[in-house]
């Protein structure tokens, strides 16, 4: 990528003010929902820790397809809810 595509870029976003984009659930998703019992066990809480980027990427994933389907957002585009 040019470094004016990215200038470009950047300088589309300054003046964004985009509130309520969503939760940030990155690492929180498993963990918050399930027994706090399961994680005192090493076994599962180390299993548990290998599923959470699965998790959080089939639940990202919607925001994925909104920015794949719509022609008039850039597709780098992550900022709606």
């Amino acid at each position: 990528m040019r470094t004016e595509e990215k200038l470009y870029g950047i300088s589309g976003k300054i003046n964004n003010n985009i509130k309520n984009i969503g939760y940030a659930y990155e690492g929180k998703v498993i963990k918050n929902s399930i027994s706090g019992y399961l994680l005192k066990n090493k076994n599962i809480a180390g299993f548990i820790e290998m599923l959470e980027p699965m998790i959080t990427e089939v639940i990202a994933l919607p925001k994925k397809l909104k920015a794949f389907w719509n022609f008039t957002i850039p597709k780098n585009y992550r900022d709606f809810n």
